[in-house]
């Protein structure tokens, strides 16, 4: 369970600050993720509403055209 969360500002070299647990995605688009291993996902028209359970280290700027995301901690 969540106990706090965030606005995720897309970045192509700043992580997050916290361990994530889910990210929430308030407008469709694709996601550029960089998750904790390294390794990167392109995440290809997710739609509004969606919150995908996972831990990230980022969510890059290139690519993401996704918006209003939430990360949950």
């Amino acid at each position: 369970m969540a106990t706090t969360a965030f606005a995720v500002t897309p970045s192509d070299t700043t992580n997050v600050e916290s361990q994530t647990r889910a990210l929430y995605v308030g407008t469709t688009g694709d996601i550029n993720v960089t998750m904790k291993d390294g390794g990167e996902v392109m995440l290809v028209a997710v739609p509004q509403g969606v919150t995908m359970y996972m831990s990230f280290a980022r969510v890059n700027n290139t690519d993401t055209s996704a918006s209003n995301l939430v990360a949950f901690v």
